[in-house]
């Protein structure tokens, strides 16, 4: 009896043992084919990073040399932004020139008109006087 219990606890172990080895076997079965997908996927990730930089590499080179474009287009704006204030500052200075010389001539103008008036009041005022004595003549010699 004993060797027949020795026999049939031998035949569980053995059972047992390949039982485990089969359950071993599908688990590294199952852990190769998971790591056969990791490995996929890693590769995937790593094309898409390579296609990613790629076009990131061009595309920051151009982003650069638009920049360094906007850089110069802002400089010249802002020579061109400048000139202009001075040309309207020139502008300002023969506009306020303009009507200093308009108030100047009217100025002139007036006083041509007063120092007329003035010349004309003079030549009445020796005309009469010169009259005067005409006059004074004649009156004295009517008598």
């Amino acid at each position: 009896m004993q060797t027949t219990l020795l026999t049939v606890l031998i035949a569980l172990v053995s059972l047992a043992l390949i039982v485990l080895i089969v359950g071993i076997g599908l688990y590294i079965r199952r852990l190769n084919s998971a790591t056969r997908e990791i490995a996929e996927s890693a590769r995937e990730t790593a094309e898409a990073f390579r296609a990613a930089r790629d076009a990131i590499v061009p595309l920051a080179a151009d982003m650069r040399s638009v920049l360094a474009n906007l850089d110069g287009l802002i400089s010249s704006t802002r020579k061109d932004v400048e000139s202009v204030g001075r040309a309207m500052e020139l502008v300002e200075r023969l506009i306020e020139g303009r009507a200093i010389s308009i108030a100047a001539g009217r100025a002139v103008a007036a006083s041509r008109s007063t120092l007329a008036t003035v010349l004309e009041g003079l030549k009445e005022g020796l005309k009469a006087l010169r009259s005067k004595p005409k006059e004074k003549k004649e009156e004295s010699g009517n008598e």
